[in-house]
């Protein structure tokens, strides 16, 4: 097939690590790929060169700039499906199709948990197929949008298992002053406001478990530019700066990973699926997150890390002392939870999902 994936940030957050990683795989099953990513954007620039895609620079955050660009390839290369991932390329992504002229099919992936725009609830199956990341998204999608329900799909996307598994991170942990007998917990992710994605809830279940197993420590690792300041004097206040460090977000998040112990996911807000839970199963680590939309559908409560309720410290305090007292338990959970990763959200995987919707639209 010739396919268009249309991702005007590109940038490393997990929407754009998902769009890449089914670039990849698309073209090693043999279709061909266009990429039209933003102007200079990380992901944009690691895609050149890789067999069996051709990458198209577009402006960064503006798509409909390159509304008739876009068209014009759409028509140049007969491209038969158009798949966009950001909310912002949904439309450009219609418009370019229908000014091609050649009226290729277009796939938007939903990545968000939050209810549509008027004009898209109204008009979105009219003019594309819509495929949800998660059984939980496909809810607000079938309670919001109008259209055939033969155009409302669900896929999980993949990850590249093969980068993304166990080593050991001593660099990192090093760094962190974490030493052989330190239990390693962290809180990775964009963190757009105080307490979306738990970080306050992470501090104070830290300062539970810290109380009671000195040998435990912490590191929150992400974008923190609306509550940076706000966490690092709530962790100052109570005196866990020497447990309780901050990082700034980085795209290489494979380190991170392998430096931690067990990852913590607990959002507060909403959370399609949590896709960073995959990249630490697949790193066999064990995992502790919140029973939030679409988070339970990525690891097995029980089997490959701990659920518990959203805002609720006292309860990820207990997750984590299990967890930190219990090695045997995190060895269990982490090797079956990389068997899980690599069955279910493979990249290769996820491409053969995104190739039989194709091909079942087309």
């Amino acid at each position: 097939m010739r396919v268009l994936q249309f991702n005007s940030a590109f940038g490393g957050g997990g929407v754009d690590s998902a769009t890449f990683d089914l670039c990849v795989g698309l073209a090693q099953a043999g279709d061909e790929v266009w990429v039209a990513g933003g102007v200079g954007r990380p992901l944009t620039e690691k895609s050149r060169g890789i067999p069996g895609i051709t990458t198209l620079d577009i402006p960064y955050r503006d798509p409909y700039a390159s509304v008739w660009r876009l068209a014009k390839l759409i028509r140049e290369h007969d491209i038969q499906i158009v798949h966009a991932h950001q909310g912002e390329d949904y439309w450009a992504a219609i418009l370019a199709a229908l000014l091609s002229g050649r009226f290729p099919r277009v796939v938007i992936s939903r990545h968000l948990m939050t209810r549509p725009s008027a004009m898209s609830r109204t008009l979105l199956l009219r003019f594309a197929h819509v495929a949800a990341v998660s059984k939980a998204v496909w809810v607000v999608l079938d309670a919001n949008l109008l259209g055939s329900r033969k155009k409302l799909h669900q896929a999980y996307p993949g990850i590249d298992t093969e980068r993304f598994r166990p080593s050991r991170s001593e660099a990192l942990r090093a760094q962190l002053g974490w030493g052989v007998d330190t239990i390693g917990f962290g809180l990775v992710g964009r963190f757009v406001s105080v307490g979306t994605k738990g970080n306050l809830d992470f501090v104070d279940a830290a300062a539970i478990v810290h109380a009671e197993i000195p040998q435990a420590r912490f590191v929150l690792v992400g974008e923190m530019n609306l509550g940076k300041s706000q966490i690092a004097e709530v962790i100052r206040v109570r005196g866990l700066s020497e447990v309780i460090k901050v990082l700034p977000f980085s795209n290489e998040v494979l380190p991170v990973l392998n430096a931690l112990d067990v990852l913590v996911h607990p959002p507060a807000g909403n959370e399609a699926l949590g896709l960073v839970l995959v990249e630490a199963l697949a790193c066999e680590k064990p995992v502790i997150a919140t029973r939030l939309d679409g988070i339970p559908e990525t690891f097995i409560d029980g089997e490959h890390g701990l659920l518990v309720p959203p805002k609720n410290p006292e309860a990820l305090a207990t997750a984590m002392k299990k967890l930190a007292l219990d090695a045997a338990l995190r060895t269990r959970f982490g090797k079956a939870g990389r068997s899980h990763a690599v069955k279910n959200f493979d990249r290769r995987a996820y491409a053969e999902r995104m190739r039989a919707l194709y091909a079942g639209i087309l």
